[in-house]
């Protein structure tokens, strides 16, 4: 595993031993002082900024580090972590083939959670977290860090990404190929066209930045690449240049360069940054609604909106039945991208929706009040 923390350090797991990098993958160090076991399985940090740690096999367990990765602290919580992952309350997650298991005291104590059997393989910035079930093929959904799960997908899933727009990805890399969801998971299509491998490895993304995807394994052109799509997955662009085998992860440091990790090969990087911010003079060149951050939320929540034109635009909230609760905005715009902030203290928890309408534009989405 690989990943990026919060500090542009690299951290790179294999087979024997973890290291890292703190100048941008130029050189790297040793970094395992404390770990038993070989295969470093699953890499995570929180908000603590510790790092996490889980080897393969039963020599091994679950490590964790509380000065980047100088040492090493644990091992006695001998599972197999297939998944570590870390909510906003520092909580870490360590999925174990058929069980989740959770800490909330830095790995002194795990409980198990009440899941369906499978691995919690994503944790949105919002807190909704996704499954992907062993024994009952499928991906499983919850809003409320783990206590309750919906099941969304039918399909065997152990990669997710969510984008900023909230759009799902789903994929498996057993050969089950690339999935979107464009309606918070009511309905899936394919979204894999022209891919030379139907083997999903890694998908992630950043926003300005594009979406980027790993298909396929070896190292012999033609059965794995790397693709770039920068419409929301509706179509997508082979980049292989400079990489040269399959890769099992995709990460972005804070300054938008991309980092592959790689089977047998090592960690590639981004000649280039990424990120491409848009310009405050340029014109937007089509209406958009963003989904809302947090969300779920409680009592506050924000929403993007933008125009391409001067518009007369309404922005209004609606609960299940479809009263209207709030109106946002009820002006004429601009063109130009807007931020509103909405407050439901006075409101019970559920399920609502927001609408905006600009011309004849009209988008809707949901939002989740838990208090």
């Amino acid at each position: 595993d690989m990943i990026v923390d919060e500090s542009n350090i690299i951290f790179a797991g294999t087979e024997n031993e973890v290291y890292r990098s703190t100048n941008y993958g130029i050189s790297w160090e040793y970094s395992s002082s404390g770990i038993s076991g070989i295969s470093v399985q699953s890499l995570a940090y929180n908000v603590n900024g510790d790092i996490w740690a889980g080897t393969k096999y039963y020599d091994g367990g679950i490590f964790r580090s509380t000065d980047k990765g100088l040492t090493w602290e644990g091992g006695g919580f001998n599972i197999l972590p297939t998944s570590i992952q870390c909510d906003d309350s520092g909580y870490v997650y360590a999925s174990s083939f058929r069980e989740v298991y959770r800490t909330t005291d830095d790995g002194i104590t795990w409980s198990i959670l009440s899941s369906p059997d499978g691995a919690l393989i994503y944790i949105t910035p919002d807190q909704t977290f996704y499954l992907g079930g062993l024994i009952e093929a499928g991906l499983y959904r919850s809003y409320d860090r783990g206590i309750s799960w919906i099941k969304i997908f039918d399909q065997q899933i152990n990669v997710v990404y969510v984008d900023e727009s909230g759009n799902i990805f789903a994929g498996d890399d057993s050969g089950g190929g690339l999935y979107r969801s464009t309606d918070d998971g009511l309905s899936w299509e394919s979204s894999d066209s022209g891919f030379v491998s139907k083997r999903i490895k890694a998908i992630n993304g950043m926003q300005y930045s594009g979406l980027y995807c790993a298909v396929g394994y070896g190292d012999e052109i033609g059965k794995y690449s790397y693709y770039v799509s920068f419409n929301n997955g509706e179509s997508w662009n082979e980049i292989n240049s400079g990489v040269s085998n399959a890769g099992y992860s995709l990460e972005f440091d804070s300054n938008g360069f991309l980092y592959v990790g790689t089977t047998n090969r090592g960690v590639f990087r981004s000649v280039e940054t990424t990120t491409c911010v848009p310009l405050m003079d340029i014109i937007p060149s089509m209406h958009f609604l963003t989904q809302n951050y947090p969300n779920p939320f409680n009592p506050t929540t924000s929403m993007q909106y933008t125009i391409s034109s001067r518009q007369f635009v309404t922005l209004k909230v609606f609960d299940v039945l479809g009263k209207e609760i709030a109106s946002l905005v009820n002006e004429e715009k601009p063109a130009g991208e807007y931020e509103v902030e909405f407050n439901g203290s006075a409101l019970t928890s559920g399920i609502y929706f927001y609408q905006l309408k600009a011309g004849s534009f009209v988008e809707t989405k949901k939002m989740i009040l838990i208090k």
